[in-house]
């Protein structure tokens, strides 16, 4: 019997539609909670203002987690013209109020599509990156402002989907780690005036879609590893690379040493991003990478210590 087909029926990712006003970390404990879960985390961080795809990691799931959702998001949503705030979103302290702001549509898209590409963006102040070991949130809620260093992200697609008066719907595809609320914030900029996100929803992470997402209220413990919402550890691996190991090297990569695998292995695995290894009983054992020249594999993750 394989280890899928071992491990617990709540072993898995639900993908819940995120519900507006709660940070992604309360809807965690919240879960937990109520559904008597021991292991609950979320993969990738939505804003209270947000709505949308939320992956909620279970139990095994959790491990895996930051290795699966290290994917590109789409969002739709809406930003106002004319306002300004210190959170760059509609919830924020009021900074500044433009009064007849004057932006064509062809302007708009044209600032939209010169952040295509990889760029540079400096994360907002009231953001959880953290500095001197500490949260930005933290230094801004004292009104103090501190310098940031650029990350470096990827904006696929970014265009209007409707425009009503200084009301801009739009469409984003980015890579993790995107502010789309100070994208908002510094195209206007680039327009010689300002704006603040109204409302913003995930449609996709990765592979997991809004149309396949359950509300928060419509979630129950008869349904809750029910399809589609619901993705087992055998769905999450479905199209991932995995090769099961002898007891020897089992031991081995337990004790944080890297995989020589063999000539065959290589191969075979060489030219994937990385891939999942099963130990001698078909037991989740660690995600490794390749690491050129030779045949040793970079470890990843170890999922039994």
């Amino acid at each position: 019997m394989s280890f899928f087909q071992q491990s617990s029926h709540r072993d898995g990712i639900l993908i819940l539609d995120k519900p507006k006003g709660y940070t992604s970390a309360q809807l965690v404990g919240m879960i937990k909670k109520k559904f008597h879960l021991n292991k609950v985390g979320h993969g990738g961080t939505l804003d209270p203002l947000a709505t949308g795809v939320l992956p909620i990691c279970v139990d095994r799931a959790t491990k895996m987690a930051s290795y699966l959702l290290e994917s590109d998001k789409i969002y739709e949503g809406t930003f106002l013209l004319g306002l300004e705030t210190d959170t760059h979103d509609i919830e924020g302290k009021i900074l500044q109020e433009m009064q007849g702001v004057s932006v064509s549509d062809v302007d708009l898209q044209r600032v939209m599509e010169g952040y295509l590409g990889e760029i540079e963006q400096v994360p907002p102040m009231f953001s959880a990156v953290k500095k001197a070991g500490k949260p930005l949130y933290v230094y801004a809620r004292q009104e103090e402002e501190v310098p940031r260093s650029p990350r470096r992200i990827h904006v696929y697609a970014f265009y209007i989907k409707d425009r009503k008066g200084h009301e801009v719907s739009f469409h984003i595809h980015c890579s993790k780690g995107t502010y789309v609320r100070t994208l908002c914030h510094d195209l206007a900029k680039m327009l010689g005036t300002v704006a603040c996100l109204k409302d913003l929803r995930r449609l996709k992470t990765g592979d997991l879609e809004i149309r396949d997402a359950i509300a928060w209220n419509d979630l129950s413990e008869e349904n809750f590893t029910s399809l589609p919402h619901w993705k087992s550890l055998q769905d999450m691996f479905s199209g991932f690379p995995h090769k099961m190991v002898s007891r020897t090297q089992s031991e081995c990569i337990r004790q944080g040493k890297s995989p020589v695998l063999s000539n065959v292995e290589l191969r075979s695995l060489q030219q994937v991003k990385c891939a999942f290894l099963l130990d001698h009983e078909q037991r989740p054992l660690a995600i490794v990478k390749p690491y050129p020249p030779g045949q040793v594999f970079k470890l990843l993750k170890v999922f039994q210590a």
